[in-house]
């Protein structure tokens, strides 16, 4: 990953997690996410919350309930 690139996972890492505690429950990602304008949900092809379950689960890799910013950053560099 670039530094810029990093720069900006950080950051963007630091707005969903302002208390720093280094995990995201499911209530701080659905704060963050509005699954109502994903493309499939617009289209009609998933439910909202469809949509999240497959969001939140590209970044849950252990299922736990809890993103971590391990985990944050792995999905971050995947997608790159």
């Amino acid at each position: 990953m670039s530094k810029a690139r990093c720069d900006l996972v950080c950051a963007t890492w630091k707005k969903l997690d302002p208390d720093g505690c280094g995990t995201l429950d499911v209530e701080q990602v659905v704060g963050a996410y509005h699954a109502g304008k994903h493309p499939g949900v617009v289209k009609g092809h998933c439910t909202a919350e469809e949509a999240f379950s497959a969001f939140v689960k590209m970044w849950d890799k252990d299922a736990d309930g809890k993103v971590t910013k391990a985990e944050f950053h792995n999905y971050m560099e995947v997608t790159c």
